[in-house]
């Protein structure tokens, strides 16, 4: 994903889209990339999830005020509905992402 195409990718999709904003040199957003595969499998059919490299797509990231890496960003509609901030558990960030999704997975 990135700024030529995020508005077809993202703000016109007809399903939520997580976009994950993070750079390949961040420890953190690497330590994020099973978490990434896991909500892909846990979003199928519901959402999408794409991710946005700050190095390359730094206007998205300026636009969207992202500060710290990685950042998710949960759009409906085009808007922004939810976001989660740095890197943490899959335990912990798994019930924040289905929260924010409203699901009942378990």
């Amino acid at each position: 994903m990135n700024e030529a195409n995020f508005g077809d990718e993202v703000l016109a999709s007809s399903l939520p889209v997580w976009v994950a904003f993070g750079a390949f040199w961040s420890f953190y957003c690497r330590a994020m990339d099973s978490l990434l595969a896991e909500m892909v499998l846990l979003c199928e059919g519901r959402a999408r999830v794409v991710w946005a490299d700050v190095d390359v797509n730094l206007g998205l990231s300026l636009w969207f005020e992202v500060m710290n890496l990685p950042t998710l960003l949960y759009f409906v509609g085009g808007e922004v509905r939810g976001k989660i901030v740095g890197v943490s558990s899959k335990e912990k960030i798994l019930p924040q992402i289905e929260s924010v999704m409203n699901l009942k997975t378990k």
